[in-house]
């Protein structure tokens, strides 16, 4: 199987994201998957490898450690990822990852795949401060809902956190619902990404 993720993060950012990523691209590899990431290039180097495609990014205001990538320079990609022949597209954050990663897959006619990392109703707080939090909370639930229920499968950390998801109204999805990543192996066959007379590991 050959999988495209796509991040709003990124080492050398050093975050739950990022080693996240890490441990997917490690385990899927040892499974005899290929894994390529499109990621934000920061200003600080990092030893890349060949299947890591940075892409230009800019500062984000409030957040310096963090960048933005320019969805331009993301849709520059796609001749050269008609070519990668995927199976799926993970999208791992909800920022420009989540809506160029959604034209990328379906440009590319392949199931979108979305890992929901961080509970943004209480993480929202901390970079707008100057929102009621009951503000805050109302939008982040909102945001995920209708972002999660775009995907055609979602992978989430915790089974509590499938439950709270749940009860934003995030439906469960035609061939796969939420799934605990302990059980991540299994995900092509629950999306059923396989090509047609193609066996799914």
């Amino acid at each position: 199987m050959n999988v495209l993720m796509i991040s709003d993060v990124y080492f050398p950012r050093v975050n739950g994201v990022s080693t996240s990523i890490q441990t997917f691209r490690r385990e899927l590899a040892a499974l005899g998957h290929e894994v390529d990431l499109i990621a934000p290039a920061y200003p600080a180097r990092y030893a890349e490898d060949s299947h890591t495609l940075r892409v230009a990014s800019r500062f984000v205001p409030l957040d310096p450690e963090d960048r933005m990538m320019k969805v331009r320079e993301v849709r520059a990609l796609l001749p050269r990822l008609r070519e990668g022949r995927y199976d799926l597209v993970h999208i791992q954050t909800p920022f420009v990852a989540h809506y160029v990663g959604i034209e990328i897959a379906d440009a590319l006619g392949v199931p979108r795949v979305e890992t929901y990392h961080t509970f943004f109703e209480e993480y929202l707080f901390h970079y707008v401060p100057v929102l009621p939090r009951g503000v805050l909370r109302g939008l982040s639930r909102h945001f995920s809902r209708k972002q999660c229920n775009r995907m055609n499968a979602l992978i989430v950390p915790s089974s509590p956190m499938r439950d709270k998801l749940a009860q934003y109204g995030v439906q469960e999805r035609p061939r796969a619902a939420c799934a605990s990543w302990r059980r991540r192996q299994g995900l092509c066959r629950r999306v059923g990404c396989g090509r047609p007379g193609q066996a799914t590991r």
